[in-house]
């Protein structure tokens, strides 16, 4: 992960990362009895979108920053599952998830947030101590929005090699209803 993150061309650091993820979850594989619900939405970072590209991101970009109320200069990781967007911004030291349009059937619910990479190296401190259990702090709003926080790190969005660290760490980000 660390040797990713100063790989700076975006089609050199996804061939690098291509098998990251299932590397990283091969032992829980094996640890898990199987009754674990599938995820709802996976999302998965858009490696180097800034806000700065022309076209779809730009929009979405936009779009997602006037929805959270953040100043277009806040750095944002962005984040997509199919149709869907989100976002992960850093308040101070917090890294805190805006998701938006979740699902019909998640309105009012709590989630399990789940980072399967989290845990290969310890730049943040997630909430509840576990990165593939962070229980969202309120339900889904009516409109289809969360927005909770994640975990604390002394690493920065705006500093573009820990920003490339933290999209590392965010390469699969999962989302399913709170048991």
């Amino acid at each position: 992960m660390r040797v990713s993150a100063h790989i700076t061309q975006s089609g050199m650091r996804a061939r690098a990362l291509h098998d990251l993820v299932r590397v990283a979850t091969i032992t829980d594989n094996l640890h898990t009895t199987g009754q674990q619900e599938l995820a709802t939405h996976s999302y998965s970072p858009l490696i180097g979108a800034s806000g700065t590209r022309h076209g779809k991101v730009l929009r979405k970009a936009d779009t997602l920053m006037r929805s959270t109320g953040t100043p277009a200069e806040h750095a944002m990781i962005y984040l997509q599952s199919s149709h869907l967007e989100g976002g992960i911004i850093q308040r101070e030291g917090t890294l805190e998830l805006h998701l938006h349009d979740l699902d019909e059937k998640l309105r009012g619910r709590y989630l399990t947030i789940s980072v399967p990479l989290g845990s290969l190296i310890e730049p943040v401190r997630w909430n509840g101590g576990n990165p593939r259990s962070i229980l969202s702090v309120e339900p889904v709003d009516k409109d289809g929005t969360l927005i909770t926080p994640l975990g604390q790190t002394d690493l920065r969005l705006s500093n573009p090699d820990e920003r490339n660290l933290l999209e590392v760490m965010f390469l699969l980000l999962e989302v399913r209803p709170a048991s």
